[in-house]
């Protein structure tokens, strides 16, 4: 069994067991406005981008978020996915509106912007970041999060630090965590 096989199991046996025992929510959760800001590479990527002579051709995402993006979006969650990487630009674009979220080209200064405007509309706004500059936009967030293969820095500065890297389901443990915090938010 290859690592990602083994990845893949650990993280379907933690949360095959834990969607097994969801109740539906109260109206007063599912009412409340919530939104999760992200930056792509690094959290739905393990970082990697593959080059040819003529530039970036394909970047790597990871297979286990998607079923936790979808379930969040029923428990009343949305997203909004954020990259700088110019480069890599559409190949980011495509993922996310295949993901059918909505994805907006930012660097740090129109994230904060981002983050205060999200702040006057949403009940309460999460920033999942893997990067030194995300350590702002935590501080601007009500919550901030990171995968585990962040600079020990970032960590440092996150709210909450995921079992899991970036690209292998650690995206997915955030929200997880999220899920489960929520009772004592909200």
């Amino acid at each position: 069994m290859n690592t990602k096989d083994k990845i893949g199991k650990v993280l379907e046996s933690e949360y095959k067991s834990y969607f097994d025992k969801i109740a539906s929510k109260d109206e007063k959760y599912l009412n409340t406005k919530k939104i999760i800001i992200s930056d792509v590479d690094g959290i739905l990527t393990e970082s990697s981008s593959y080059y040819t002579a003529d530039g970036k051709v394909m970047k790597k995402f990871g297979a286990y978020d998607t079923e936790m993006i979808n379930f969040m979006k029923t428990q009343g969650w949305e997203f909004l996915f954020v990259s700088k990487d110019k480069n890599g630009l559409e190949i980011t674009k495509k993922r996310i509106l295949d993901l059918k979220c909505v994805f907006s080209e930012a660097d740090v200064n129109t994230r904060i912007d981002i983050i205060k405007d999200k702040k006057s509309i949403y009940d309460f706004v999460v920033y999942i970041g893997d990067s030194l500059s995300d350590i702002a936009l935590f501080r601007e967030a009500d919550f901030g999060a990171t995968v585990n293969n962040a600079p020990d820095i970032v960590k440092e500065y996150a709210q909450y630090t995921a079992k899991h890297n970036g690209g292998f389901g650690g995206f997915a443990d955030i929200c997880f965590y999220l899920h489960n915090i929520e009772a004592s938010i909200f």
